[in-house]
């Protein structure tokens, strides 16, 4: 019977498939990007009302940069759920 060798061969590359599908890996580890420590601005150069103001916008920078790691890292564990 030649079609009981073709299910022979259908059920086993099933359970095969089956087999990769199921296994379970963990949970996925999020970017590396995402896990560098925030840089610190550098103090300004000079101490007048300028160097004062770009330090300000520095650190905002930074801030900024880093709220935007740590959206990211929610989004991750979010499309995780």
């Amino acid at each position: 019977m030649p079609y009981k060798r073709t299910l022979t061969g259908l059920a086993l590359a099933f359970l095969m498939m089956c087999g990769t599908a199921c296994t379970a890996t963990g949970p996925a580890k999020p970017a590396a990007s995402l896990l560098l420590p925030c840089e610190e601005p550098a103090p300004p150069a000079d101490h007048t009302l300028g160097g004062l103001v770009q330090s300000v916008h520095d650190y905002q920078t930074a801030l900024d940069f880093c709220n935007a790691q740590l959206d990211g890292l929610r989004a991750f564990y979010e499309k995780l759920k």
